[in-house]
């Protein structure tokens, strides 16, 4: 009688031998999880959020939004390349040669095809639980953003945003216009 055994659980350490081969590579939870590339209308999308919380971070001092590919390592077991972090001056992160150290104080996910049951499910459980401040998915096809904020030791239910999103870490009136956003994939081409 055989008996199957548990796959091993990966750690970081296993995460940073991953190949460099063009596909995104992410531990979540001591599992490797690979997916391709983003398409062009998602990228388009990551420019105008980076520039957006980039112009907001520096207009207040406030700290650094990086974008993907960024390797931020939120726990032995968990590895990954979100969109974009951001880390505020002050934080528990820290930004390091190799990526970031510690959960940032915000990640942001824009949903493919390829990363929507991720993104959703299990991606937002470990941010949940490792401490990320605040997490927002852009969903591009529904032209909304969810914002989940931190309460206490959990998420709070999410917010949907169509116009502005705020960033409840730099205080009263910091938030993105969502409209660039939304115009930047209008002229690519299926």
């Amino acid at each position: 009688m055989s008996t199957l055994e548990p796959a091993p659980q990966l750690t970081y350490a296993d995460y940073l031998a991953f190949p460099d081969d063009g596909q995104r590579h992410e531990l979540l939870a001591g599992v490797h999880v690979v997916n391709p590339a983003p398409r062009t209308r998602h990228q388009l999308a990551l420019v105008e959020l980076l520039a957006a919380l980039r112009e907001l971070l520096r207009s207040r001092a406030a700290g650094f939004v990086l974008p993907a590919p960024i390797d931020v390592r939120l726990s032995d077991e968990d590895g990954v390349q979100p969109d974009l972090a951001v880390v505020l001056r002050g934080s528990h992160a820290r930004v390091r040669e190799r990526g970031i150290d510690g959960p940032p104080d915000l990640v942001v996910e824009i949903l493919s095809r390829a990363t929507r049951r991720l993104d959703l499910g299990p991606k937002r459980d470990r941010y949940e639980l490792l401490g990320v401040g605040e997490y927002w998915i852009v969903d591009l096809d529904r032209r909304c953003a969810l914002r989940f904020a931190r309460a206490g030791d959990r998420f709070a239910e999410p917010t949907e945003h169509r116009d502005s999103l705020p960033f409840a870490a730099l205080g009263d009136g910091a938030a993105i216009d969502l409209r660039p956003v939304w115009a930047s994939g209008d002229s690519v081409a299926d």
